[in-house]
């Protein structure tokens, strides 16, 4: 096996080292049988091992009821947002539609009033070419 040795850079060499020092570990830890812990001497080591877990389980629970009231509260503001922004756009558009609607009534009494000064002006022209005469759009307007 000698003969198909490769020479390794410093990278691979402090790569394999660290492998192999994995490897170490983890063959000690599956050789080794588990170390169990001492049994507790009188019912008070029990009492504070257990106290110590319930404290612990009691602090995660707290974390994550800490956790989940920011949420919360970070939901909450954005719905806050949100209905602010929706509250504005229906402003928006009730002024939109009430522009619209302002348009849409001069637009009308524009059109009505070409239409009267449309209507007029075709009658005089037609007075008019029953007498013979001509008239000049001025007169027309009236």
């Amino acid at each position: 096996m000698g003969m198909f040795v490769r020479k390794a850079g410093p990278e691979k060499v402090a790569a394999g080292a660290e492998e192999g020092g994995i490897r170490k570990l983890v063959s000690r830890e599956v050789a080794e049988p588990p170390r169990q812990l001492p049994k507790p001497r009188n019912g008070e080591i029990a009492a504070r091992d257990a106290s110590l877990h319930l404290q612990r389980v009691i602090m995660a629970s707290m974390q994550e009821i800490d956790g989940l009231i920011s949420d919360l509260k970070a939901l909450r503001e954005r719905l806050q947002h949100e209905s602010d922004r929706t509250a504005h756009g229906s402003v928006d558009h009730a002024s939109l539609g009430q522009a619209v609607n302002q348009s849409s009534r001069i637009i009308a009494e524009y059109l009505r009033y070409l239409e009267k000064r449309f209507a007029r002006a075709k009658h005089q022209r037609m007075i008019a070419s029953r007498r013979g005469g001509h008239t000049t759009p001025d007169s027309a307007t009236g």
